[in-house]
């Protein structure tokens, strides 16, 4: 899945049981690219993990992407990055911002098997609530 261009992923909802990615889920195989001003906002996973993206694939935000104002009732309001499988890499001036994780995790939540990469330029991952960054 390639996301560019001003895309916008918005006002999206998993809302069943177990249900995780309220804007994109990655499967276990696949790869999706989020960048060039593309925005994931205002999405829920209203029972489950990601907010606004789940990963059990690999998923690389690239370029002025956002991942702002998700929530999840679980872990990782903007971002649940599930193990062992999953592969974040977040590169150039990308931002997550104002997501929240009921579940901890309000920006990025990742289970310990996995390690998500933070590349070297401009990288944001604050003003999430209730922390930036958790590890489960």
């Amino acid at each position: 899945m390639l996301f560019r261009s001003r895309a916008s992923v918005t006002a999206n909802a998993a809302d069943d049981p177990g249900a995780a990615g309220g804007g994109i889920k990655v499967a276990a195989g696949t790869w999706a690219v989020i960048r060039d001003s593309a925005i994931v906002s205002g999405n829920s996973a209203g029972v489950g993990d990601g907010g606004g993206i789940a990963v059990v694939g690999r998923v690389s935000v690239i370029g002025t992407a956002e991942v702002r104002e998700n929530t999840s009732a679980g872990r990782g309001g903007g971002v649940w990055l599930k193990g062992p499988s999953g592969e974040l890499d977040l590169l150039s001036s990308a931002l997550i911002v104002q997501n929240q994780g009921f579940g901890g995790g309000g920006g990025l939540g990742y289970e310990s098997s996995t390690t998500p990469s933070l590349g070297p330029c401009g990288i944001a991952i604050a003003g999430n609530s209730p922390n930036n960054c958790e590890s489960f």
